[in-house]
């Protein structure tokens, strides 16, 4: 925040562009003092219940902590590396901290709102606020974030704040994705010329008018992470306005949820709407055939080589 608060004093009359990362709030977590007393003490009123989990999903976690300390690998399992339990005191102890990080963003983000009011510069500078993924703290026996979908990592928040507040406080439910960004702040900042192959639509009147969004349906994808010796391999989900598909490695391996009445995740309805299932799975399909992502069962040696071979001309 100091570096760009200097770099803001120098020149107090030229248009600029800011782009201020805050990296806080990520894995590994920092407790924050004394934001993380204050936090400890208010979760700590509420009883922490054990979570209930089947037989499959301990088996599959005690498999999953068996490869990772083989391979030397805690990252994806950070609830309890050195374990096959997960306790709920460790994913709390994880999670408060994880709040304390944004509780500091938020507290380093007052202080750059302050100086621009101080300066004159608040009323007239366009904000957008927002973030590259989340952090999951629900499902499979996982948080932080990497080769998954879920909801807790994927829906994240995007505030635009316009100079003079032009349209007021307003919650839009529209859906908007990163690549609506760009398009919209050139819209914003009267940016007319065409760029080719950009992406994403300009949200402006959406933004403005409360409109449903112009994407209703879409799909996005989480590849393989070679870095990860425990990688759950190629994730993909499909959405429509109501429903979501998950896809995990393979076809067999698919939930749907019904996110308008369940947007924690938790209830598979694939059995109560087939029709529902096989239309997204059917675009989920033409998504990965679109993207060229290599077969999730090549290892990284496997892609490595066979880029080799490419880059020789013997395969296509």
């Amino acid at each position: 925040i100091k570096s760009c608060k200097d770099w803001l004093t120098e020149d107090h009359e030229t248009p600029y562009f800011a782009w201020l990362h805050l990296f806080d709030p990520h894995s590994p977590y920092q407790e924050r003092e004394p934001i993380i007393k204050s936090i400890r003490s208010d979760t700590g009123r509420k009883k922490v219940e054990a979570p209930e989990y089947t037989d499959d999903q301990i088996n599959k976690y005690r498999q999953n902590v068996d490869q990772a300390i083989e391979a030397k690998d805690f990252m994806v399992l950070v609830k309890h590396p050195m374990s096959t339990e997960t306790d709920p005191e460790t994913l709390e102890k994880h999670y408060s901290a994880y709040l304390s990080e944004v509780s500091y963003v938020d507290q380093q983000l007052s202080e750059l709102n302050r100086f621009l009011q101080a300066e004159g510069r608040w009323n007239r500078t366009l904000v957008f606020l927002t973030a590259d993924h989340g952090e999951g703290f629900d499902h499979d026996y996982f948080f932080a974030h990497g080769d998954r979908l879920w909801e807790s990592a994927v829906r994240v928040p995007w505030i635009v704040r316009l100079p003079f507040d032009i349209n007021g406080k307003n919650l839009s439910r529209a859906i908007a994705r990163h690549e609506d960004i760009f398009p919209t702040v050139m819209s914003y900042c009267n940016i007319d010329f065409p760029i080719p192959g950009l992406e994403g639509y300009d949200l402006s009147n959406t933004i403005a008018m409360n409109l449903a969004g112009r994407t209703p349906a879409w799909s996005t994808i989480a590849p393989p992470l070679p870095r990860k010796s425990v990688s759950q391999g190629l994730v993909t989900a499909a959405y429509d306005p109501h429903f979501k598909l998950i896809r995990t490695g393979s076809s067999e391996r698919e939930k749907l949820f019904f996110l308008t009445k369940d947007p924690g995740e938790l209830d598979d309805v694939s059995h109560k709407y087939p029709k529902v299932k096989e239309r997204l799975s059917k675009r989920l399909d033409h998504l990965i055939r679109k993207s060229r992502i290599p077969s999730v069962e090549m290892t990284v040696q496997e892609r490595e080589q066979e880029d080799q071979l490419k880059a020789l001309g013997y395969i296509q």
